[in-house]
């Protein structure tokens, strides 16, 4: 009976181990738009009033993530294929402002870079880059792990979809 029971307990702690890192970072955490706070890039603060009524894509990244960094290029594509639609494109980080400053010269594209005033762990975001898409009411309708191809047709659709349904 002992014998039994210790053949199966690696495998079982095994499995234990795996559920328990799949949660804390490969699951997107759920947050509200309302309680996630913002600094423009000269120091003031980000007024969420220009969000009202608008469909939100928030990238939460840093200014070392390669992956962040490789996935920027698809999020302009994507900004520019969804022109016209009811939807904003935030690009955001809680690294320090001087850092954020230099990182959007070395990468001045044309969606808004804010500084995140939450640290991501508090948050539970422990993997990035994290997505996110909030309808008009500000909750979360699409979440995301890891790094893709925004401007892919696939991606640009569902983002449409998620417009309309909003």
């Amino acid at each position: 009976m002992v014998l039994s029971f210790k053949k199966w307990l690696i495998p079982l702690l095994l499995i234990f181990a795996f559920l328990v890192y799949y949660n804390m970072y490969r699951v997107a955490p759920g947050i509200t738009l309302e309680e996630l706070t913002f600094k423009n890039l000269d120091g003031s603060t980000f007024s969420k009033t220009e969000l009202e009524g608008k469909t939100v894509f928030l990238n939460v990244m840093a200014t070392w993530c390669g992956p962040c960094i490789a996935e920027l290029p698809s999020i302009e594509n994507a900004k520019k294929a969804l022109e016209g639609e009811n939807i904003e494109f935030l690009i955001v980080s809680d690294e320090n402002l001087p850092l954020l400053q230099k990182f959007k010269q070395r990468f001045p594209y044309s969606y808004t870079y804010l500084q995140m005033q939450e640290k991501r762990e508090k948050l539970g975001i422990r993997t990035i880059p994290t997505t996110y898409i909030f309808n008009s009411k500000g909750e979360v309708i699409f979440k995301k792990i890891g790094s893709i191809e925004w401007n892919a047709p696939k991606n640009i659709e569902m983002i449409k979809e998620l417009i309309a349904e909003n």
